[in-house]
């Protein structure tokens, strides 16, 4: 697994990739870091409440939305790149079939954590470094222990995590994201793996539509629970009603990861 973790990163698509993601959250710091310039401290946010996915986020609200686009890089196009290239034959003489596809799997997943979650943290860190600590702001304008505000944040995933210390919950909440995010990039590598797509673009396809198929879906019947995507990556949105829904969403979505798996394993011609 470790060398199929190397062997993605050395990727140049991977490298780019993360060029421009580490870029991003660069701007976003930035241009946060100025707009909050010499501004009172009790007018600046708490500093965890200023990462990527939250509301007090104005480039997260872009992030978010090239999710189903993104969420699949680069992880998902380690085996169309072996396969492409015809590493594969080498790959798998030298270690079987069967460990190869659980090589590719893990270094998907794995891969996929390490390149969304360490920016996210190391942008969280020099937020938590550079804000003042008297910096007690937040998105109700509320002393931190108003009971509205606590009201509200009950509704989050974890309100005693919340409550206690809000850096330690973005950090849980970015893991999360993190490990949402490697599970939708092995869904689209086992179907690439399955498929083999003609067009290597295509891989963006199965996420792009199960994301955009909630969006759209919601539109078109009346559902009793929320399948819009945005509301379940927002860190600081009320989440209470919606775990069961979301739970049930990636436990499908790890099932289907295992049988594919499975199937790739025993099928006569993985070439």
């Amino acid at each position: 697994m470790k060398e199929a973790i190397i062997r993605l990163f050395e990727r140049r698509m991977t490298r780019i990739a993360f060029v421009i993601y580490c870029a991003f959250i660069t701007v976003h710091y930035v241009s946060t870091m100025i707009y909050y310039y010499g501004m009172d401290v009790w007018k600046v946010p708490i500093p965890a409440l200023l990462t990527l996915c939250t509301d007090m986020s104005t480039y997260g609200y872009y992030f978010i939305q090239m999710f189903p686009v993104i969420a699949v890089v680069p992880g998902a196009f380690l085996f169309m790149a072996d396969w492409k290239s015809r590493e594969i034959v080498y790959l798998q003489a030298r270690s079987g079939r069967k460990k190869y596809v659980w090589n590719t799997v893990a270094a998907c997943f794995w891969g996929t954590i390490i390149f969304y979650a360490i920016p996210m943290l190391v942008q969280l860190f020099m937020f938590c470094i550079m804000i003042p600590s008297g910096a007690r702001h937040n998105l109700m304008l509320s002393e931190p222990y108003n009971r509205e505000y606590l009201s509200l944040t009950e509704r989050y995933l974890f309100p005693d995590l919340y409550n206690y210390n809000v850096t330690l919950y973005m950090v849980a909440m970015i893991l999360l994201f993190s490990i949402l995010t490697a599970i939708l990039a092995c869904f689209a590598l086992l179907l690439s793996m399955i498929i083999r797509y003609y067009y290597t673009i295509l891989v963006f396809l199965p996420v792009y539509l199960l994301l955009m198929g909630g969006v759209w879906l919601k539109e078109i019947v009346k559902l009793p629970f929320e399948t819009n995507y945005y509301f379940y990556l927002n860190f600081l949105e009320s989440i209470d009603e919606r775990i069961y829904p979301l739970i049930g969403f990636v436990l499908i979505l790890c099932i289907l990861n295992l049988l594919m798996t499975l199937f790739v394993i025993r099928r006569d011609e993985v070439i």
